[in-house]
């Protein structure tokens, strides 16, 4: 008989064990077995609600048995396997169940979508197309030369599916600390007859799969491809590249680890932060919300997820649980709809909400609202089905529910809006739709929200002269239709 190498070595305190208990030993599989026959058994991890009943039973034996030596070894193995936490664990793999989609489909193929991904295990998020229902499995990856190639625990039947995102699990090697991250994909994967294919184009620098067009969009599917959004959008030199860009989220994220990412005290950098390059594209959110925006950017003007657009549509997007704040123009949703060098020109938001938020500027600050921040010269700002729910929106001058203000011969169109939210400023300019507005006109709009404009003036009569009111603070050319206050 071949010598057993000494890393497998079986530990004399086996002898203690007969043949019976042996046997029930192994019943217990591969996982506690590692635990007590290898030296490096400290590496290995073991579910304990998994084995609590056949320890239990076996505990029982040995105790009625009067084995001290069995009844100890047991008490070991129970100590070891309570001692691995859930932070113990590589990935935190939910736990995978049939869907409609599970099938026979388990290895598919990526090539630049995943130049960047180094990660050997993953959770894949997917999405059935049609219908959007989000599964997971979990998966191993191998990168070899220029393709990735993944191989998942729970395959894929015949059909088309959304590559939504890969979270991993990387440990900080000084601190031993760990943390999940998520890697973007979005590509679509087509299924026929087992084999999988990839039918999405995909561009490198954005890191998103499409191309900007109408019909064939650029995929947002989470944090990490709003964050290189945040990048790419105001390079010089691919700037003109996104002129005009149509943009499709797919599903829910949170920017909260985002937020921390882009800077660790002033949190989310808006998309398009600098006025030399606003957003130009159509952003359409598919009805999907972006949450957990921190964003104290408290010396900068232009302020929201977006900063600044021009010529933009952003459309079907919900805000919530965020924290928002800045100097001058900002927003739930965008901070500035602003004018190409004085060149007439203007922006939409349509069917847009953001609720259970803190919208806010600093001392000294001005315009603030809960969708949009201001509007500038000669620009039209157009507002659409959006409303304002839950939020606290604060700013010493022009702070709406919907609008904090827009600027001298610039046009306001407002329809279909609703505030619940309260809104104060300490000086002038506070109203439930808009705080102040040129040419306005407000149409089948409604506000529930608390107005408490002008409140350092210590409860002076004639507030009215400061500037407030239940739909606007105050307006020059106005039009109001079918509003309630």
């Amino acid at each position: 008989m071949s010598e057993i190498p000494q890393k497998y070595e079986i530990s004399p305190v086996l002898n203690c064990f007969n043949k019976a208990d042996f046997f029930l030993l192994i019943l217990l599989k591969k996982d506690l077995i590692k635990l007590i026959l290898r030296p490096d058994y400290s590496t290995y991890k073991v579910n304990i609600l998994r084995y609590t009943c056949k320890f239990s039973v076996y505990i029982y034996k040995c105790f009625f048995m009067k084995s001290k030596i069995k009844f100890l070894l047991w008490l070991l193995c129970l100590s070891m396997a309570s001692a691995c936490s859930d932070d113990d664990v590589l990935s935190p793999v939910p736990d995978e169940s049939e869907t409609e989609a599970t099938g026979n489909m388990r290895t598919f193929e990526l090539g630049a979508e995943t130049k960047n991904f180094s990660a050997s295990e993953a959770v894949i998020y997917m999405s059935t197309i049609p219908g959007d229902s989000v599964f997971y499995s979990a998966c191993s990856h191998l990168r070899d030369d220029n393709t990735s190639i993944f191989n998942l625990k729970v395959g894929l039947r015949d059909g088309e599916y959304r590559l939504l995102y890969l979270e991993y699990v990387v440990t900080d090697q000084t601190t031993q600390e760990s943390d999940t991250l998520q890697y973007g994909l979005g590509s679509r994967i087509k299924v026929e007859n087992g084999v999988a294919h990839i039918v999405d184009s995909f561009d490198e620098e954005l890191m998103m799969a499409g191309s900007g067009t109408e019909d064939d969009p650029f995929i947002v599917t989470c944090a990490p491809h709003l964050y290189n959004l945040t990048l790419e959008a105001t390079k010089f030199s691919t700037y003109d590249k996104y002129i005009g860009a149509y943009f499709k989220q797919v599903a829910d994220i949170s920017l909260k680890n985002a937020s921390y990412q882009c800077d660790n005290t002033y949190g989310w950098t808006p998309i398009c932060n600098d006025p030399n390059y606003p957003f130009t594209g159509i952003y359409d959110g598919g009805g999907h919300t972006i949450s957990n925006i921190y964003c104290h950017r408290d010396q900068s003007c232009g302020v929201g997820l977006f900063g600044f657009l021009n010529k933009a549509v952003i459309m079907n997007l919900n805000i919530k649980n965020s924290d928002i704040s800045g100097m001058i123009a900002v927003g739930g949703i965008a901070g500035y709809i602003m004018s190409n060098s004085g060149e007439s020109s203007g922006s939409m938001i349509k069917n847009c909400k953001v609720s259970g938020s803190t919208i806010a500027s600093v001392d000294g600050g001005l315009c603030v609202g809960g969708i949009l921040g201001a509007i500038d010269l000669y620009t039209a700002g157009s507002i659409y089905s959006c409303q304002s729910y839950d939020n606290k929106i604060s700013a010493d001058y022009n702070a709406g529910g919907v609008v904090g203000s827009s600027a001298a011969y610039s046009a306001t169109l407002i329809n279909l809006c609703e505030n619940t939210s309260d809104v104060t400023t300490r000086y002038a300019g506070c109203g439930g739709i808009i705080g102040v507005a040129d040419t306005l006109n407000v149409t089948t709009s409604y506000n529930s929200g608390v107005i408490n404009g002008a409140t350092d003036y210590n409860g002076e009569e004639n507030t009215v002269s400061r500037g407030v009111g239940g739909i606007c603070g105050g307006a020059g050319i106005s039009y109001f239709t079918g509003c309630r206050n």
